[in-house]
């Protein structure tokens, strides 16, 4: 549960790359389609999509900016809950689950090895289930 806890900001984050991919590509298909200069007559459909579109732009822009709120919230909730931490492993945290460092570059901003990261990280993660046990 904890696990959970700390990777939601990396699960919202992919979300609002998912989504922001969806918009791209949602804005491309917006763009008409070749016009034929070869023909007299102008063919139109007897619908505009435009108003769909502009609908689905403008609720995909909501989503992305609901998810950034909650991206941020989620990472204010690691921070607020590390700092109960010891400072190396509520550095760990922070590193890996706001920065979202790799554990190599986890080890060399804090000056020793991957192992040691390893098991700073098994501890601050022990703390944490032992003071929020219902995270």
């Amino acid at each position: 549960m904890i696990y959970d806890f700390l990777n939601e900001p990396r699960r919202i984050k992919s979300q609002i790359v998912i989504a922001e991919k969806d918009l791209a590509d949602l804005r491309l298909s917006m763009y008409p389609s070749a016009v034929r200069y070869d023909t007299d007559k102008v063919q139109s459909s007897p619908t505009d999509p435009m108003p769909r579109y502009a609908e689905r732009v403008d609720e995909l822009q909501r989503r992305i900016k609901q998810l950034q709120i909650q991206y941020l919230e989620a990472r204010d909730e690691i921070a607020n809950v590390a700092i109960h931490l010891e400072y190396k492993q509520q550095e760990v945290i922070m590193l890996r689950y706001v920065a979202r460092c790799s554990w190599r570059m986890i080890a060399f901003e804090l000056g020793c090895t991957e192992d040691w990261v390893f098991k700073l990280h098994r501890k601050a993660v022990k703390n944490l289930e032992k003071k929020y046990p219902d995270l």
